[in-house]
C-alpha cells in the first residue's frame, strides 16, 4: 500500500471570553461591582510586570492578604508572594500565547503557553480580584502527557516537519544527546544533529524542487521503524557534482529510524545513488 506523505497544518486556537459586570449574593442583593475593564486591566497589568521581570510591581499587584496556591505549595501575604515570584522571575518567564481567557465578575480563568527557563509550558490558573488587586490565585503547569506515540507515528511527525521546512519542529522531535546518523554514500557517521541538518540541506533540499516522498513498505519494531520509499523531485541545483539539469527524477531509498521515549535518536539511510546519477547524466534519461 502506497501512502503519500503530506504536511498537515495545526488547528486554530480557541479564545473564550465570558464577562459580567457584577455579582450578587444568594439573597439577590448586589455586591461590590467590579467591571470587566477593571478585572482585565489588573490581569494585563500583572502580565506586563511579569514580562519585564519587575518583582516589586508584581508584588504590588497583590492584596496584602493575598493567597497564591500552586500544585506544590501555597504562599500567603506580601512576603509569600515576594518569595514565590522571586524564584519564578529568575526563570525568565515569557508569554508565548494566551490560549484561553474567560472572566466573570471578580474572577478570571486562563490557559497560556509560557516559556520558562527556555522550555515551553502549558499553564492554567485562576485569579480572584479584590479592590483592584489579586486576592486569590491558583497556578500550575499542566503535566506532560505520557508518551504513547508509536515509532512510526514519531517518525512520520518528524519527517513531515523536515518536508515542510519546519526545522524547529523537527528539532523538538529528536534526542540530540543520543543522535547518530549515516547516509550511505553521502556522509559518514554523524553524532551532531545540527551538522546532520547541514548535510540534509545540502543533499535533500538545495538540489531539489517539488520533492515528494511516497512510502512503499514499512516494518515497525519496538524502538525502530524501517521505511522503503520512493522520492520524486526536480533537479534544480548541484548534486554529487552534477549541475542542475531541470530533470524530474524518481529514485528509491531505505531508512532505518531509531526512536526512544517518543524522540528520534538517529537514522541509517541508503539512496539509490547509482540509479539517480544515471537519470541526471544519461543523454536520454529514463525515470526509474
Amino acid at each position: 500500500m502506497v501512502q503519500r506523505i503530506a504536511h498537515c497544518p495545526l488547528g486554530s486556537r480557541r479564545h473564550l471570553v465570558h464577562r459580567a459586570n457584577s455579582r450578587t449574593d444568594p439573597k439577590g442583593s448586589r455586591m461590590t461591582e467590579i467591571t470587566t475593564t477593571d478585572v482585565r486591566a489588573v490581569f494585563e497589568k500583572q502580565l506586563a510586570a511579569v514580562a519585564v521581570g519587575d518583582l516589586e510591581s508584581v508584588v504590588a499587584n497583590y492584596a496584602a492578604d493575598a493567597v497564591l496556591v500552586r500544585s506544590d505549595r501555597s504562599f500567603t501575604g506580601g512576603d509569600g508572594i515576594h518569595e514565590a515570584f522571586s524564584a519564578y522571575l529568575a526563570l525568565r518567564p515569557k508569554l508565548v500565547e494566551m490560549v484561553e481567557y474567560a472572566e466573570h465578575g471578580d474572577t478570571v480563568c486562563y490557559r497560556a503557553v509560557m516559556e520558562v527557563a527556555g522550555e515551553r509550558k502549558d499553564t492554567v490558573g485562576t485569579m480572584v480580584m479584590k479592590d483592584g488587586r489579586i486576592w486569590r490565585q491558583t497556578a500550575s503547569f499542566r503535566p506532560e502527557p505520557p508518551v504513547t506515540a508509536t515509532p512510526l507515528e514519531v517518525y512520520r511527525a518528524w519527517n513531515d516537519c523536515l518536508l515542510a521546512g519546519d526545522i524547529e519542529g523537527a528539532t523538538r522531535l529528536i534526542d540530540a544527546e543520543r543522535w547518530t546518523e549515516k547516509c550511505l554514500g553521502l556522509t559518514g557517521w554523524l553524532s551532531d544533529f545540527q551538522v546532520a541538518l547541514t548535510h540534509y540541506e545540502r543533499n535533500m533540499v538545495e538540489p531539489w524542487e517539488g520533492l515528494e516522498m511516497f512510502e512503499e513498505e514499512v516494518v515497525e519494531g519496538r524502538d525502530a521503524v524501517t521505511i522503503r520509499f520512493r522520492v520524486e523531485a526536480t533537479h534544480v541545483g548541484e548534486f554529487m557534482g552534477v549541475p542542475a539539469t531541470g530533470r524530474r527524477v524518481s529514485f528509491d531509498a531505505i531508512r532505518i529510524v531509531h526512536v526512544r521515549d517518543g524522540k528520534v535518536t538517529g537514522q541509517w539511510a541508503q539512496l539509490d545513488l547509482w540509479g539517480l546519477h544515471r537519470q541526471l547524466t544519461d543523454s536520454r534519461p529514463t525515470t526509474l
